[in-house]
């Protein structure tokens, strides 16, 4: 007498659209989760002072680049008033 696989057909097939529908939510997640880091990259970006922006604008390529790096990387947390970088330039004017 063969005794019953546990994982018939049907059960195999179920899993495997279990699986593809959380990878599915993930991706999305995740996509949801970028456009929602940008937007706020953006908005640390619009609320800067006009003495930020002055800043911003006297900065080489490569420190724009390093900017745009930090605030990817740090978000919230990541201060340009409160950088080193600021806070010499603002001495010197």
């Amino acid at each position: 007498m063969e005794t019953e696989n546990p994982f018939t057909k049907s059960k195999l097939t179920k899993l495997k659209v279990k699986r593809k529908q959380k990878k599915k939510k993930k991706s999305l997640r995740k996509k949801a989760d970028l456009a929602h880091e940008s937007e706020s990259s953006n908005q640390t970006n619009s609320n800067d002072t006009k003495e930020t922006q002055a800043y911003i604008s006297q900065m080489s390529p490569l420190e724009k680049k390093i900017y745009e790096i930090a605030i990817e990387e740090l978000k919230t947390s990541f201060n340009i008033e409160k950088s080193i970088g600021f806070l010499k330039w603002k001495q010197e004017q």
